[in-house]
């Protein structure tokens, strides 16, 4: 007894088949890379997960109504992350004839993603200017206002087909500029704090140690006459209480005065004069 395949499946195999006819492959065996990844559609998928993920990243700059302003963070990451995913997506529909991720899947892929990239927003431009006229704003046309997201999209378009191969979702949003920027402040602001912590502490350690120093400079002083004195000639005078400045203290000091420089020295350090 005859028993036939699907359609479908008569094609994918080749054959008009029944059980009675040998079978030359199994229907997955058959399949090529291409269609096994899911052909054309799963590089629109990709760029569908993108948007998603950029939806994420919406703030109240964004208007999609105005197409002669700049879409904002919103198209930044729609752009730089689903042009990295649709390019990872098409290396693996080519994987019968190319390895991804190899210097010649990524040229290739680049080249075509540039490619479609330019056609795609040459025209988004063509059909704003287009608008821009009709409505008779001549200003959007010369300013170039109208080729503002056109020009926006083909820079984000081109970083994210720069993007190697193979990296996640986190490892791309790092591409993003306003993403990267912000991430760069956050970490020059961590490692300020860090610094201002380390100097406050150097501060406050070098402070304690000259305090420390000082009362047992004084402690010093105060407990041992004479302690003190300086190259300079300044010495303490533990008879009277006060700096003498040629370093003697008490009444040997006054003797050695006089013997040093007579009676002026004696007059002087006298109090005298």
């Amino acid at each position: 007894m005859a028993t036939t395949f699907t359609p479908n499946i008569e094609n994918v195999l080749g054959q008009n088949n029944n059980f009675m006819t040998p079978i030359k492959s199994s229907p997955y065996q058959a399949l090529s890379t291409w269609e096994k990844q899911g052909g054309l559609p799963s590089i629109y998928d990709e760029y569908r997960k993108a948007t998603n993920i950029a939806g994420d990243y919406a703030d109240k700059t964004y208007n999609p109504t105005n197409p002669y302003k700049p879409e904002g963070l919103i198209g930044e990451v729609r752009h730089v992350v689903g042009s990295s995913m649709a390019k990872d997506q098409l290396q693996n529909l080519l994987g019968d004839y190319i390895k991804p991720g190899s210097s010649l899947a990524e040229k290739l892929t680049y080249g075509i993603g540039m490619t479609k990239t330019y056609g795609e927003e040459l025209a988004d431009a063509f059909k704003i200017g287009k608008g821009a006229i009709k409505e008779g704003d001549w200003d959007k046309i010369f300013s170039g206002a109208f080729f503002t997201q056109p020009a926006e999209d083909i820079a984000f378009n081109k970083l994210g087909l720069s993007i190697p191969y193979g990296t996640s979702i986190n490892q791309k949003l790092n591409y993003v500029p306003t993403l990267k920027f912000k991430q760069q402040q956050l970490m020059n602001k961590k490692k300020q704090n860090f610094q201002n912590i380390i100097k406050a502490a150097e501060a406050k350690a070098a402070a304690e140690a000259k305090a420390k120093a000082d009362a047992a400079h004084k402690a010093k002083q105060q407990s041992t006459p004479g302690y003190g004195s300086a190259p300079g000639g300044q010495g303490f005078d533990a008879g009277t209480g006060r700096t003498t400045k040629s370093g003697y203290s008490g009444k040997t000091g006054r003797k050695e005065m006089m013997a040093d420089g007579g009676l002026i020295n004696f007059y002087r350090y006298g109090g005298f004069i």
